[in-house]
């Protein structure tokens, strides 16, 4: 969505989504996603899945729950206080999937 501010087209994102992880070198111990949402209404059908990928390719998902309610502003969120040892180098991810559809997701890179 862009606005219009004094002649100028200025973008507005439709949405973010944060994450966060705790642990140390490959060992994750607690991980947390949340939306926050600014111009693009309410998130419908959506879920967020934790992955590990190594090489651009996912090898390990936690898939999270389906939710069939609309959540508005940032409360769409997950977190897992699981302990999960990466099994290779790369990276510790949340994706949001709304309506089955991969929307965006978020990365971390971790090595060990």
């Amino acid at each position: 969505m862009t606005v219009n501010v004094k002649g100028q087209s200025v973008g507005i994102p439709g949405g973010t989504l944060y994450h966060e992880i705790k642990g140390k070198g490959k060992l994750i111990t607690y991980t947390w996603a949340n939306t926050a949402q600014f111009a693009s209404g309410p998130i419908c059908l959506w879920r967020i899945d934790f992955t590990f990928k190594s090489g651009g390719s996912v090898y390990s998902r936690s898939k999270g729950a389906h939710h069939s309610q609309c959540n508005w502003g940032n409360s769409a969120h997950r977190e897992s206080g699981f302990r999960r040892q990466a099994a290779r180098d790369g990276q510790a991810c949340a994706q949001l999937y709304i309506d089955g559809r991969s929307k965006t997701e978020q990365c971390h890179w971790i090595y060990g």
